[in-house]
């Protein structure tokens, strides 16, 4: 498990934009604790570099989402035609 920091170092961005995604519902830890510490699986690592390159060429967070539940849910996705 990595900590909050240790996340944010690996993906070369800060431990407050974590936390914001958190609040924001775009990118969770898989733990947090009774004390509010929050703790990643190294394999969370290509899912923030994802959201973070979806950012840099200008995506909003609302459209990150939208891409998220395209991908957890592709049959539904594809009945909204």
């Amino acid at each position: 498990m990595l900590k909050i920091s240790e996340m944010a170092k690996l993906a070369n961005t800060t431990r407050r934009t974590l936390i914001f995604y958190d609040e924001q519902g775009v990118f969770q830890p898989v733990k947090k604790s009774a004390s509010g510490y929050r703790y990643y699986d190294y394999n969370q690592v290509y899912a923030l570099l994802t959201i973070l390159g979806l950012r840099d060429v200008g995506l909003s967070l609302a459209q990150i989402k939208a891409i998220q539940a395209a991908v957890s849910n592709p049959s539904r996705s594809c009945n909204k035609r």
